[in-house]
């Protein structure tokens, strides 16, 4: 996982954010996260519109506190060839999920390796310092193709944390669990980050 931001998400600060009635709020709230960190409990989930500026605020708030940025829509991608291995692992009844519920792939509570048994190409350490990272942020959550394997991807990264999560989504928390396939999943990503809503035009189209 990158441990910094790079191309235009380096230059997307608080100083350079455009506050409006849209985004004041978001904006407030994004603000006071970085002046009580490390004394919260909970991140944010940025809900609204392409274009609105989600990405921006998310990535003024790591240019303050640091941690781990991960885009969704990537992930998903750079993990779906291993992916498939698993799943026709699964389909021939070999994988360690069909027995025990749970994959290793990122959840390793039926082996220490966090590597499932008949899976070895799909390992915990893909996805190194996520689960413990201070701070996680996950950039453009729902915009993958919609998978069970995704969402077990996703969920497993949730279910591990008990620290923030800063997200950012298109989609309003119906749509959002749709799209990730499992009402679970927003139910443990509200656990984890305040939802704020953002509206406006998309800045992209002006």
């Amino acid at each position: 996982m990158p441990d910094m931001l790079t191309g235009p998400l380096a230059t997307m600060t608080f100083e350079n954010l455009t506050v409006h009635a849209g985004n004041k709020e978001a904006a407030g709230m994004a603000r006071y996260l970085v002046q009580k960190w490390p004394d919260v409990r909970k991140g944010l989930l940025l809900a609204g519109p392409p274009g609105t500026g989600k990405t921006h605020l998310a990535a003024a708030v790591y240019k303050e506190l640091g941690g781990v940025w991960v885009n969704v829509n990537q992930l998903i991608a750079d993990l779906r060839p291993m992916g498939k291995i698993h799943q026709a692992r699964e389909s021939a009844g070999r994988c360690y999920a069909t027995n025990h519920g749970n994959c290793g792939v990122i959840n390793y509570k039926y082996r220490p390796t966090g590597v499932c048994r008949y899976c070895p190409a799909v390992a915990r350490t893909t996805l190194p310092g996520v689960s413990d990272a201070p701070l996680l942020y996950l950039d453009d959550l729902g915009t993958h193709k919609p998978s069970d394997w995704a969402a077990e991807i996703i969920y497993g990264i949730l279910d591990e944390r008990t620290a923030p999560v800063l997200a950012t989504t298109n989609y309003g928390l119906d749509e959002l669990a749709d799209r990730l396939g499992h009402d679970r999943i927003v139910s443990r990503l509200c656990g984890l980050a305040h939802v704020q809503q953002i509206t406006g035009e998309d800045w992209r189209l002006k």
